[in-house]
């Protein structure tokens, strides 16, 4: 036992406090040196109380190996030298900072034996403990694992009530050792009370998962390398010490008397599961998605917008696979004790890793089924297709009913296009010769992969980036499409809702099919259904749940045969059409090279003084800011809790104001008493107008803004001292709470005999607001942005204005997104300076061949010459005729002045000879082309 105290003695005498303050990086982490701080906790003693095993990211930061890789993961970061956890810092040696001074915090605590204050520091749980009983004097035990000195506790009879904080439960069991038994000799023997032994504290452990609702969110965690819970109203999970609290604070967001399942969830995702288990994700009964491996500990990432919740993971196996049972329905299941019920002797964990690691789910019968529910496929084309498919895979010796691949499907799709009814081609198969001549091998695979884009979990590239970086830059030469595909974007953040069906489909609208061959008019919208009316008089209702189902899938792509059918798919691309049009979540606008600060974010305005003569100069929020300002109220109202629900309601508070605008026009007095000397006797858009008939000072009246009532209300202020009390209400609001809060109460008896249309006790769903910035790179972006550069980078953060409005901060939220197109053949691409790219993220729109896009009439043999001006490959390589100032990705002409738009007037000879050709001579002017370039831009023709 001598040798483990003179270990401890060793630690001390090589780390004292004196040193540890003055402690460097290299010092602290670096692994392969045996006398660094973090080889000391880990490996130097490791005789006293264990803590190796699990990622490195528990020490906070480490130096890593040479081999390292250098990429970041969500929480995590990396320059290659060092990882670190980024809630340290942005930098290696920040990150150490914060480490230090919590290293030092804990010594200090245990030097004052204040141990409760180890809990609440933010290290490493076993490494945190570990540091605390070297400096401890054998005043904590050198167990430093939760769960085990639970389990050695109760195995001691202690009983251990739940609520015990991890200290009060080492003390429990240190105060159980008879005082003449050696501290040491005590800790093994108690730790061998445990079947398992040692080992087992660091055992892996198994857990069935499920990413939201029917896996929503899974493609999103396998994308960003973690794994995250819902319940955000929760708040961070680690500040509860308890099951009990946890159950406490879901009762109170209205989860039930006894939410057992989402409790366990809870507190397990923090305190039981262990860096170095295995997370299995599910979906539904049946089907499994993936595992891997957990890689960092808990915590609470503030900047999602939702499942806040998190861990890192490092994802092994992705794909999908159906299983012979049901599995579990709760949303976190620890199976590392199960067995399985389907093969004997094993584990259920083994069983599932087993049929994810040999059985690839095939399709097939899947697919089946999907066709057979398609009204826009035959009944006897089911059948070709499935034997279709059948002998592709064996031409191509490759089970095509295994696929999910997209990417491959596409490619394959493309192939057969050109080459599937080519006699004795490679697709020309024997026993089936007319499959391919009459193109069912295309048309097959076409509906096989709509079938994955209808089922499968993958997203668009552009949507990923802009969720993670909130504002990105769609750049690419003239014509690529770059305002368009921003709307694609916004498209699939705003979903299609019940209500917006409501407003946007009315009675006497005319809809036309998708190719425009009928007409329906809309008799009636009600009781989600709408009844349309054909040109010939019949009569057909259509559900919202099909229009809805339609949109989703995006069905007017396809052939639809079933009229009924027709209807809803025309309803839902009349509604794709126009999502955007007055959507207050959607806003697009144009910068130019005059635009200001003061155009896009605040600035001074000149309005009529309503008191008196002349004008009066007042700031105003202007577009970024009155689109920031609606996207922070919702965020603010959805993140409400339902307890808080019962202060405010939009809804209500507008009916409010609207009845005591009623009473005072009503009354023949033109007032509303808010006190027996004090009235309110006029309103606008944005305040009350109050006075006393005895005042001398303000006869024209004091305002009472609605914003200044809706904090109060907010607060929950229940007399004058609360607002008093209230710093961020304005010196005047505070000054007059005996009147505000008279108003406030007149609002909440008010609100006990509304009846709003919504549901009360729910907070309002988050919603996302796009803008687009279009020809973003037009103006002077750092002039024009000012403060809000830091804005972007730091979301949720206020920033104060140049100009005061209300409170002065501007807060850019994270449920605001912005896009913004730039097009990269423009000259001024100069001016965007690199704190601006750096905040924003980048993306390359490049022309692209349509002539197979069945959807437009693309001259491609047209598109393909002046292609050739510019390149001699696909935008690498730059032209002959291409100046070597120039990259052919920056200035080549976009595919959409090559679209035939004969139906507007602009046939593909006129778009030549006014659009095209313009466009190639000034290019020619400027220096983008060389001179050589003149006689084959006179030369090009339609062909």
């Amino acid at each position: 036992m001598t040798n483990k105290y003179q270990i401890v003695n060793e630690f001390i005498t090589t780390w004292p406090v004196e040193r540890v303050e003055k402690m460097t990086l290299d010092e602290y982490s670096n692994l392969n040196k045996s006398d660094s701080f973090c080889y000391w906790l880990e490996s130097r003693t490791s005789e006293i109380g264990g803590i190796g095993g699990g990622s490195a990211y528990k020490f906070g930061v480490f130096r890593r190996s040479g081999s390292a890789d250098k990429s970041n993961s969500r929480g995590l970061m990396t320059d290659g030298q060092y990882g670190w956890y980024e809630k340290y810092g942005n930098t290696a040696q920040q990150a150490f900072e914060v480490v230090k001074k919590h290293i030092i915090s804990i010594i200090d605590a245990v030097k004052r034996k204040d141990y409760t204050a180890v809990e609440n520091i933010d290290l490493g749980q076993a490494v945190k403990w570990k540091i605390a009983f070297l400096y401890s004097d054998y005043k904590i035990f050198n167990i430093f694992n939760p769960k085990k000195l639970r389990t050695i506790a109760q195995k001691l009879n202690l009983n251990p009530p739940k609520s015990i904080s991890f200290f009060e439960l080492q003390n429990l069991v240190l105060k159980n050792k008879p005082t003449n038994e050696d501290f040491f000799e005590y800790s093994i023997k108690i730790w061998n009370m445990d079947k398992d032994g040692p080992a087992n504290n660091n055992d892996k452990q198994y857990w069935l998962f499920a990413p939201g609702e029917n896996a929503k969110y899974w493609n999103e965690f396998y994308e960003e390398g973690i794994v995250g819970l819902g319940w955000d109203g929760m708040g961070d999970l680690s500040q509860y010490s308890s099951k009990e609290e946890v159950k406490l604070a879901l009762i109170e967001l209205n989860m039930g008397d006894n939410p057992y399942n989402a409790t366990a969830a809870n507190w397990e995702f923090v305190n039981d599961m262990q860096v170095g288990d295995i997370i299995i994700a599910k979906k539904g009964r049946n089907t499994l998605l993936g595992y891997g491996e957990v890689i960092t500990d808990y915590y609470y990432d503030e900047n999602r917008t939702g499942y806040k919740s998190c861990r890192g993971v490092k994802w092994l196996k992705k794909g999908v696979w159906r299983i012979d049972h049901s599995l579990v329905l709760k949303t976190l299941t620890n199976i590392t004790p199960y067995d399985s019920e389907v093969a004997k002797d094993t584990k259920y964990y083994k069983y599932i890793l087993q049929q994810m690691d040999s059985n690839k789910l095939s399709y097939k019968d899947e697919f089946k089924q999907w066709l057979f529910s398609r009204t826009t496929v035959k009944s006897n084309k089911t059948s070709s297709y499935i034997k279709a498919i059948e002998i592709l895979s064996t031409i191509l010796d490759r089970n095509i009913f295994e696929v999910d691949d997209l990417d491959f499907l596409g490619e394959l799709y493309n192939e057969l296009i050109k080459e599937q009814r080519l006699e004795n081609g490679k697709y020309y198969h024997k026993d089936a010769p007319s499959y391919g001549k009459n193109g069912y091998y295309s048309a097959a695979i076409k509906e096989y992969t709509t079938f994955h884009q209808t089922i499968g979990v993958k997203s668009d590239h552009m949507v990923d980036v802009l969720k993670y970086k909130k504002q990105i830059i769609l750049q690419g030469p003239p014509g690529t499409g770059k305002t368009r595909e921003a709307k694609l974007i916004a498209r699939s953040f705003i979903p299609l809702t019940d209500e917006r069906i409501k407003e946007k489909v009315h009675a006497g609208l005319q809809i036309s099919t998708v190719k425009g061959e009928v007409t329906y008019s809309v008799k009636s919208n009600e009781n989600n259904k709408i009844v349309l009316e054909r040109e010939k008089g019949t009569i057909n209702t259509i559900t919202y749940s099909k229009i809805l189902d339609s949109f989703k899938q995006e069905r007017w792509n396809n052939e639809v045969d079933n009229n009924d059918d027709r209807m809803a798919v025309a309803v839902a691309k009349y509604l794709f059409d126009n999502l955007l049009v007055d959507n207050p979540q959607f806003k697009l606008i144009q910068f130019h090279p005059s635009f200001t600060y003061e155009d896009f974010v605040r600035g001074i305005v000149s309005k009529p003084n309503e008191d008196g003569d002349g004008i009066l100069y007042e700031a105003e929020n202007k577009i970024l800011a009155d689109f920031a300002q609606k996207a922070l109220g919702n965020y603010k109202a959805s993140q409400i809790k339902p307890e808080k629900k019962e202060n405010y309601n939009e809804e209500v508070f507008e009916a409010f104001i609207a009845y005591i605008k009623d009473e005072i026009a009503q009354s023949d007095d033109h007032k509303y008493p808010i006190t027996d000397a004090v009235y309110l006797f006029t309103a606008d858009e944005t305040r009350f107008k109050y006075k006393g008939d005895k005042w001398v000072a303000h006869q024209k009246g004091l305002n009472m803004k609605f914003s200044e009532l809706e904090k109060i209300i907010h607060y929950g202020a229940k007399e004058r001292q609360d607002i008093k009390k209230m710093t961020e209400l304005e010196e005047l609001s505070r000054q007059h709470a005996t009147y505000f809060i008279k108003v406030v109460e007149r609002y909440r008896e008010f609100e006990k005999t509304f009846h709003p249309s919504s549901k009360t006790g729910e907070s309002p769903k988050l919603h996302n607001y796009i803008l687009v910035v279009d020809e973003i790179n037009r103006a002077n972006l750092s002039s024009v942005l000012g403060e809000l550069i830091y804005a972007l980078e730091y979301r949720g953060e206020a920033v104060e204005s140049m100009y005061k409005v209300g409170d002065n901060d501007l807060v850019l939220p994270p449920n605001l997104y912005i896009i913004g197109t730039m097009n990269t053949a423009d000259r001024s691409v100069g001016h965007i300076d690199y704190a601006i790219r750096r905040r924003f993220a980048f993306l390359d729109l490049l022309p692209k061949d349509l002539s197979e896009d069945e959807s437009v009439n693309f001259a491609s043999d047209l598109f393909l010459e002046v292609k050739n001006l510019f390149t001699t490959d696909d935008y690498q390589s730059r032209s002959a005729y291409l100046s070597q100032e120039f990259e052919p990705k920056d200035v080549a002409l976009g595919h959409s002045y090559f679209i035939d738009k004969s139906d507007e007037g602009g046939s593909i000879d006129i778009r030549l000879e006014y659009e095209i050709k313009p466009i190639l001579f000034e290019y020619v002017k400027d220096g983008v082309l060389k001179e050589n370039a003149l006689e084959k831009i006179r030369s090009l023709q339609v062909f």
